[in-house]
């Protein structure tokens, strides 16, 4: 629900925005509905898109078809939720930091982080531009394909603001059954074997935790265990597909990238860039009386859960600061750290769990992301459903590429699907024809 949709209520999950009514369509859903797609829904998404779990003060919490007790995936998982029940057979999130790819994954979905600025965000919610993008997810690759191509489509432009190179892909016309024949894939195997040591936790409890939290030792060394447990399951489910996929001709090379903290600057850019890009938002809506962060925040018309995040977030970012610089300096710097991973080692892809750790249970934090991975280099990811882990539930492999590779890792994900067939759908919500399309 961070799509701008005529007529329709935009509120990114929350309360503050119910009554946004925009009078045009996003960019996106121009584009769709100038394919012939018909809009179906909006759906439930994690509020102001801040979280993984999917809980928001106007929807509520979305539950995993797969296990009700646990949660999705976010920020997009009610359109996760909707695509895996085969309400529709494409669903459309946008992805800052794994808001596709985690509820994809979730829910034994494909989901795609397209190359940055691929998609146009006119009329989207922000989180932060400089981040943000549209992304699909679908049960098949090949729905996918068509979801790609129909916003592309014939015209030669992403970006409605200037000309795509990258527009001219045809993905559809890109999926072979054979095309993972040759592709060099590097293996991340530190985050297939899944040990988590103490540092790696609270790294994760601290970015999924209320400032000023503490956690005790026992329950510490509890989350440590249980991550580990858990965290094996879902590599050794990975590290099958990627055995699949050289059994199916590609060749996999193992990699490290080296300390993964230069990953980090994303975060900050979506700390310093959220206040500013929503302010722009409201600004240009006319159809709401508020007209900044500070006011929803004085307000109190937002979940509890996000007031922490809220609070931190009211710090809109100068296009003169040191600081804001400085961030967009690493991100550039990280993008060229990642393209020479690519090039030393002559690489198609990289790969590794889109989660290290199944979805939690509802009302318990969440960890274990790679999304800093493509969000902080802008390159194209798409995460594979690979079969299903621990408690059931699926499990997502991640894919990878250089910039403007979208399609091939599109035609990845069919060849892949093609030979193994590896989505279960779940009981809770059934095929609605005899035949998984």
């Amino acid at each position: 629900d961070n799509f701008d949709v005529a007529a329709l209520p935009t509120t990114g999950g929350s309360v503050a925005l119910q009554d946004l009514i925009p009078q045009d369509d996003s960019w996106l859903v121009a584009r769709m509905r100038d394919a012939g797609a018909i809009v179906l829904a909006k759906t439930n998404m994690h509020e102001f898109a801040f979280g993984i779990t999917t809980t928001s003060s106007l929807g509520g919490q979305t539950r995993n078809p797969y296990d009700l007790t646990r949660h999705p995936g976010g920020s997009s998982g009610g359109t996760a939720v909707g695509v895996t029940a085969s309400f529709a057979p494409i669903g459309w999130g946008t992805d800052t930091c794994g808001s596709v790819r985690i509820p994809a994954a979730y829910n034994g979905l494909v989901g795609l982080r397209p190359t940055q600025d691929l998609l146009s965000t006119s009329g989207v919610l922000p989180l932060a531009r400089t981040l943000d993008t549209p992304g699909p997810m679908a049960r098949r690759a090949m729905d996918l394909a068509l979801a790609m191509d129909a916003v592309l489509g014939s015209a030669g432009r992403g970006r409605p603001e200037q000309p795509s190179d990258l527009a001219s892909h045809l993905f559809v016309s890109a999926l072979r059954d054979d095309a993972l024949v040759g592709v060099r894939i590097g293996v991340l195997g530190d985050y297939l074997d899944g040990t988590w040591t103490i540092g790696e936790v609270l790294a994760e409890l601290g970015r999924s935790l209320p400032s000023g939290t503490s956690v005790a030792p026992a329950d510490l060394l509890r989350a440590t265990s249980e991550g580990s447990v858990e965290g094996l399951e879902v590599g050794q489910a990975a590290r099958g597909a990627l055995e699949r996929m050289e059994g199916m001709g590609a060749e996999l090379i193992e990699i490290e990238l080296g300390d993964m903290d230069d990953f980090l600057a994303g975060e900050e850019i979506i700390d310093m860039e959220f206040g500013r890009d929503l302010e722009a938002y409201l600004l240009a809506t006319y159809a709401t009386p508020l007209r900044s962060l500070d006011e929803i925040l004085r307000l109190g018309v937002h979940d509890p859960s996000i007031e922490d995040v809220l609070i931190r977030r009211n710090r809109p970012a100068s296009a003169s600061s040191v600081e804001y610089r400085d961030a967009l300096a690493r991100l550039a710097a990280t993008r060229e750290k990642l393209l020479q991973v690519f090039e030393r080692d002559r690489l198609d892809a990289i790969a590794y769990p889109t989660m290290r750790r199944p979805p939690a249970e509802i009302g318990q934090n969440q960890w274990g992301s790679m999304c800093l991975l493509s969000t902080s280099t802008g390159f194209p990811a798409i995460t594979i459903p690979v079969g299903l882990g621990p408690g059931g539930l699926p499990v997502g492999l991640e894919l990878l590429a250089r910039p403007g590779d979208d399609a091939r890792l599109v035609a990845f994900a069919h060849a892949y699907e093609k030979l193994v067939a590896p989505r279960v759908p779940p009981h809770t919500t059934p095929p609605l024809v005899d035949r998984e399309p």
